[in-house]
């Protein structure tokens, strides 16, 4: 239930992926002098998901070469970037420039919790890629090595690349911009062509190893075949820790209510500033299932394989 729930949380930076897609065959187009009219552009981000969920039916070995293509060439095109975006603006004004937090009342620290809150986010929804893509490589070395490279190195460059292009932006241009279709289009006229489609074909890689990701786990999840090995010391009734469940509901309704409302944006505790969103509710979940667990009777409950595993 919670790889299920997990699944449905992140599916929605598919939608996302689709429609980055559409604007960036767009521009593609338009740049060899084919304008593409605003209702084909949605119909656009459907080629994205077919053509992932095409490259996902292919199995392993189609996933593992695609990932390897697209991340090889997208690091290259990354370097190439960045070096433009130092060509184009000077470095002291790069770091010199200072985010406008006009918009949250000038509170800079809200602003950087905000920020903060995304990433997790966005990390969040790479969570199920993580758990699985390991499995793709031969050793556990490899499967080790391969996340730590991929969510300890790289993944960090392109969000360094990525605000690097809008500091630039905003000094060359005067606009701040987070569409990298939009960002990338500074770049000059053949760099921008082949970063757009890279980014283009980046999103349907991303559609492609997200489904394959997501059935692997949905799969694991719920088996046809119901595995009884050894003892049931961790079977809770019905199958589900309740406390667990519980402790999870009511932490996202004191997160939702007194800290950080993600849905409307709105700040209801200065903690926001200190934990963010993510913080408070793990702090806050652990310390209440920790409560709830010194409590006899529940204890008992959470307590069954003492007994069974003769565990002290």
């Amino acid at each position: 239930m919670f790889a299920t729930a997990v699944i449905l949380g992140n599916w929605f930076w598919y939608a996302v992926a689709a429609n980055m897609f559409g604007p960036s065959i767009a521009q593609i187009a338009a740049g060899f002098g084919v304008p593409v009219a605003p209702e084909a552009v949605s119909v656009l981000g459907v080629v994205s998901v077919l053509g992932g969920s095409l490259i996902a039916i292919g199995g392993p070995g189609v996933i593992k070469w695609t990932s390897r293509i697209l991340v090889t060439v997208f690091l290259a095109i990354g370097v190439i970037v960045l070096v433009l975006c130092f060509t184009m603006a000077p470095l002291g004004g790069i770091v010199a420039y200072r985010p406008d937090p006009s918009e949250l009342g000038g509170n800079g620290l809200e602003a950087y919790a905000l920020a903060a809150e995304g990433m997790v986010a966005f990390s969040f929804s790479w969570s199920t890629q993580a758990m699985v893509l390991p499995r793709l490589c031969r050793t556990e070395r490899g499967g080790y090595w391969g996340t730590v490279a991929a969510y300890g190195f790289i993944a960090p460059l392109f969000v360094f690349i990525g605000g690097v292009m809008a500091i630039v932006m905003f000094l060359v241009s005067g606009t701040l911009e987070s569409d990298p279709t939009v960002m990338v289009a500074l770049l000059g006229p053949q760099v921008a062509l082949l970063s757009l489609m890279l980014v283009a074909f980046a999103n349907i890689g991303t559609q492609a190893v997200g489904s394959y990701v997501n059935v692997l786990v949905l799969k694991a999840a719920w088996p046809k075949i119901d595995y009884r090995e050894g003892d049931d010391c961790y079977r809770f009734k019905g199958g589900v820790n309740w406390v667990g469940v519980s402790t999870i509901l009511a932490t996202l309704i004191v997160a939702l209510v007194f800290v950080y409302n993600p849905i409307t944006g709105s700040i209801q505790s200065s903690l926001f500033c200190f934990l963010a969103g993510s913080g408070f509710t793990a702090v806050f979940a652990a310390g209440l299932y920790y409560a709830l667990s010194r409590v006899p009777s529940i204890r008992a409950l959470l307590l069954r394989d003492r007994d069974d595993l003769e565990i002290v």
